[in-house]
């Protein structure tokens, strides 16, 4: 196979720290600042840059890109003797006030295409009890209680419905997310990690799938970018999607939720193109590009964050629930930690730096 020479160049250097809790509960901070960038080049393909092709248009499954009129539906087990785990109060603070709050963050990712305050809500329907007791193995049953919600409350006129729970012990889900549902067991004493499954959750209910990462190994058992060693693992730490503690979204799921249109994009078979920052949203800004595999179903997606191009690859099927892999392109920069998931921390410095050189060999894929 022939090697495709390609070049992403960054359209600006951006310096910026970052830290944030691993999932071990250690801190994590690391050094992200990006040096210059070479001069800028005009973007030349061998291809539209633009036609996204009928793969991409299938995996892109864009959301209505406009406040959403959002219910929230509070239920209590039958058996239960106290109020509920939040107040109405704490409901609103989480979902609509305030910087930190879930419509906070959703706005933030859809450059204001999407927010949850449609029609001046969300409507708040407060704790009511179920008729599901404690014991009731249905408690586990997301339909039960979206059946249950529906039956009680005419929520046809909702696009989102938030349904708000107990701490469901037997379950082995803290929440849920669907087209319309997003279902949250609530435990007061971690509303901030109640908080973040929300918006999880309310992520699978955009149509995005988890987030992993790419975990390769060379022949003598180091860490390297991309070969034939490789293992999939969960947690890509710079989306939402794949990490609690980030709030942010990965320029991919963005992308597939229709918050980055077809015009902000690039499908790159050789060629240089310039990469704008994956938040800098606007006419004639390119924050995305797509480098295809030699199968024509799979991609590798390049964007410009904070630390640098980050590079991911997209899984390339709808019936999984990880849709892409990171690539950690500085492998070995940072010791592994002692978490259950391997070399997460290393994940976290995961960009390429200006000047840095990416290569697939197996596909034929070299980008600087």
């Amino acid at each position: 196979m022939g090697v495709r020479f390609l070049a992403i160049v960054m359209a600006a250097a951006l310096v910026a720290g970052c830290s944030g809790d691993d999932d071990g509960g250690g801190d994590q901070s690391v050094d992200r600042r990006v040096p210059e960038t070479t001069t800028l080049a005009p973007a030349t393909t061998t291809i539209d840059r633009h036609d996204i092709g009928p793969v991409l248009a299938q995996l892109r499954r864009p959301v209505p890109q406009r406040p959403l009129k959002v219910a929230v539906v509070m239920f209590l087990l039958s058996d239960s003797t106290g109020p509920g785990p939040w107040t109405d109060d704490e409901v609103l603070d989480t979902l609509v006030r305030g910087e930190e709050s879930v419509n906070a963050a959703v706005t933030a990712i859809s450059n204001g295409r999407v927010t949850l305050t449609g029609a001046g809500g969300p409507d708040l329907y407060t704790w009511s009890k179920s008729d599901v007791v404690s014991i009731d193995e249905r408690q586990c049953d997301s339909t039960v209680w979206s059946d249950l919600a529906e039956a009680r409350y005419d929520l046809s006129a909702y696009d989102r419905v938030f349904i708000l729970l107990p701490r469901l012990e037997p379950c082995f889900w803290g929440g849920l997310g669907g087209p319309k549902y997003v279902i949250v067991s609530l435990d007061p004493a971690r509303r901030d990690y109640d908080q973040r499954t929300m918006l999880h959750e309310f992520g699978h209910s955009l149509n995005l799938a988890h987030a992993g990462r790419l975990v390769c190994h060379g022949p003598d058992g180091a860490r390297v970018a991309v070969s034939a060693d490789c293992t999939i693992e969960a947690f890509d730490p710079w989306t939402f999607m794949g990490d609690h503690v980030y709030r942010g979204a990965s320029g991919w799921h963005r992308f597939v939720a229709g918050m980055i249109p077809t015009e902000n994009v690039v499908v790159l078979d050789d060629g240089e193109v310039v990469l704008d920052d994956a938040d800098a949203l606007g006419d004639g800004t390119t924050n995305l590009a797509f480098v295809p595999f030699a199968d024509g179903t799979r991609y590798y997606v390049f964007e410009l964050h904070e630390s640098g191009v980050a590079v991911r690859a997209t899984v390339g099927d709808l019936t999984t629930e990880t849709d892409t892999l990171l690539i950690d392109a500085t492998p070995g920069s940072q010791p592994d930690d002692t978490s259950e998931f391997p070399d997460l921390a290393d994940f976290r410095d995961n960009a390429m730096s200006t000047g840095q050189v990416f290569e697939d060999p197996a596909e034929g894929v070299r980008v600087t």
